[in-house]
């Protein structure tokens, strides 16, 4: 089987998955008179400059590839893991 074919295969599987959120940081880059109407005083033990740049990390929910993932493990183990990766998600999640 080719990789367009597997791959079509994959996503047919895992189209009527639930969609599931992992939890990950995103960078903001924010000037010190911003974070100063946040309340944000210090960073660092040092005051913050009003022209200054500084990168905030942000906490965010991101959407789960189901076929990136899936992709991995087929490689790994074989066709047999789809169904095993459907059960397992769907009776978790729901």
């Amino acid at each position: 089987m080719g990789k367009k074919a597997q791959a079509k295969r994959i996503r047919k599987e895992l189209e009527l998955m639930p969609a599931i959120f992992t939890n990950s940081f995103e960078k903001q880059i924010l000037k010190g008179d911003k974070l100063l109407e946040q309340g944000v005083t210090v960073i660092n033990d040092n005051p913050v400059d009003l022209e200054a740049t500084y990168v905030q990390k942000v906490p965010t929910q991101v959407p789960v590839n189901h076929a990136r993932r899936v992709k991995k493990l087929v490689k790994k183990y074989g066709f047999g893991v789809i169904d095993t990766y459907k059960k397992a998600n769907s009776s978790y999640y729901s």
